[in-house]
């Protein structure tokens, strides 16, 4: 018999950067869930889009379900290429 789902967790983690840090660790952990056993499994699914280039592709191909699920894609999207370019940020209001 297949297993219940017990809560459903969405994270943004870059293409085959996933630790067992912080917020990951965290995260998984509180629901019981093997962190390391997912880190392995994420980086391995999605290693070919970091060694194909292929990020902004499946970034494309992905489709929001609802109306502030489009506004946090493209909050992560316009982040996303900020720190492509080393424009981080979180670094450019030290203070806040």
């Amino acid at each position: 018999m297949a297993k219940k789902i017990k809560a459903v967790v969405k994270l943004q983690i870059a293409a085959g950067k996933a630790t067992p840090a912080p917020p990951v660790g965290p995260a998984l952990g509180q629901h019981g869930i093997n962190i390391m056993a997912f880190c392995k499994d994420y980086n391995e699914r999605t290693k070919k889009f970091v060694d194909s280039g292929k990020v902004d592709e499946a970034a494309n191909d992905a489709k929001p379900d609802s109306e502030q699920e489009a506004h946090e894609m493209q909050k992560a999207e316009r982040l996303g290429k900020q720190r492509a370019k080393g424009e981080d940020p979180a670094l450019k209001k030290p203070n806040k």
